[in-house]
C-alpha cells in the first residue's frame, strides 16, 4: 500500500522526482524517491539503500548522473530507522528486513533490477542475489559489509554503540569528524567540503540512537553468513582507499566472485558517494556503460 506521495520537478526539467511510502506485509513503512526521466522512456530500474546513519540524500549526486545523463529509473530508500522510514524496529531480525526488501521490490514490480548499496545497505542486494537471483540484473556495492566482523571491526563498533549509550550522539560525532575513522582525512580537512560536513554531521547528529544501535548489534551479532560466491550477476565492488576496517570485506568478496571488478575510491573512507562523488559516478556510470552496451 502506498501513500503520501509527492512530486518535484528539477530545475532542469530532465526528470521528475516522486516521494512516496509503501507499508510491507510486516507493517513496517517505507520510505522513498522514485526519479523518472522525462523526454524518454527509463533505459532501466534501479534500487538503491544507503549506509548507516544516512537516508536516501547520499546518493542525489549520482541519482542526478543517472536518471538526466543515462535515463535511468530509480528508486531510492530510506531503510528502517532512517529518514521517514518507519523508526520501530523492535523484534526485527535480518531474515524479516529482508523479507520486508523481497515484499517491497514484489509488489512495486521492481524485479528485475540493477541494484546500488553502501555499507549495511549493500547486503539487502547481495543477500537478494543469492535468495532470489532472478530479481537482480547487476549489483554495485559500496564499502560492502560481507562476512561475520573480525574482532576488530567488531570492537570499533561495539566502542561506537557504547560511547553513544554512554555519552551521546554528540561525543560519537566529534570522533566521527576529528579522526579519520570513518571518514577519510582529506574529507575532513578538506576546506572545498565544509559545507557538505556540515550536512553530514548535522544528520548524524539527529539520528535516532536507538536505531543506530540497533543496526550495529544487528550487524555485529549476526552469525548467518550469505554464499556470496554464488553470485552469478554482474557486480562492481567499491571501496574507500581510507576505509580500514571494511576494505578487508571488499576485497574478500572481490575474491568470492568471478564477473566482478574492483575499484578503490581515492581519498574517500566509508561513505564514498560523498567523499568523493566525481570518482564514483564516473566509474558506476562506465560500469553500466559496459553491461548496458551504451
Amino acid at each position: 500500500m502506498q501513500a503520501n506521495s509527492e512530486s518535484e520537478l528539477p530545475n532542469n526539467k530532465q526528470y521528475r522526482v516522486e516521494k512516496s511510502t509503501i507499508t510491507a506485509a510486516s507493517g513496517s513503512v517505507w520510505a522513498y524517491s522514485r526519479w523518472r526521466p522525462l523526454a524518454v522512456p527509463p533505459r532501466d530500474r534501479v534500487v538503491m539503500h544507503h549506509s548507516l546513519f544516512m537516508d536516501r540524500q547520499l546518493w542525489d549526486a549520482l541519482a542526478d548522473e543517472l536518471c538526466a545523463n543515462y535515463n535511468m529509473e530509480l528508486y531510492i530508500f530510506d531503510l528502517l530507522g532512517h529518514g521517514s522510514s518507519s523508526s520501530e524496529l523492535e523484534g526485527f531480525t535480518y531474515e524479516l528486513i529482508q523479507n520486508d526488501i523481497i515484499d517491497v521490490l514484489e509488489t512495486l514490480q521492481l524485479t528485475p533490477c540493477h541494484y546500488i548499496g553502501c555499507s549495511i545497505g549493500s547486503e539487502w542486494g547481495l543477500r537478494t542475489s543469492v535468495s532470489h537471483a532472478e530479481y537482480i540484473k547487476s549489483l554495485i556495492t559500496i564499502g560492502p559489509t560481507t562476512f561475520v566482523a573480525d574482532q576488530q571491526t567488531m570492537d570499533f563498533l561495539n566502542r561506537v554503540v557504547n560511547d553513544w549509550r554512554r555519552e551521546g550522539i554528540q561525543a560519537v560525532s566529534e570522533i566521527m569528524f576529528s579522526q579519520p575513522i570513518w571518514f577519510s582525512n582529506k574529507f575532513l580537512t578538506d576546506e572545498g567540503k565544509i559545507g557538505i560536513r556540515d550536512h553530514v554531521r548535522s544528520k548524524i547528529e539527529l539520528a535516532d540512537p536507538k536505531c543506530a544501535i540497533f543496526w550495529q548489534e544487528l550487524w555485529c551479532n549476526q552469525k548467518i553468513i550469505c554464499d556470496y560466491g554464488s553470485v552469478q550477476c554482474p557486480i562492481l565492488v567499491m571501496c574507500g582507499t581510507d576505509d580500514e576496517y571494511f576494505l578487508p570485506h571488499a576485497e574478500h568478496l572481490f575474491s568470492l566472485l568471478d564477473d566482478a571488478r574492483l575499484e578503490l575510491i581515492p581519498d574517500a573512507g566509508h561513505e564514498g558517494p560523498i567523499e568523493n562523488p566525481e570518482f564514483v559516478n564516473r566509474e558506476v556510470c562506465a560500469f553500466y556503460e559496459d553491461i548496458l552496451n551504451i
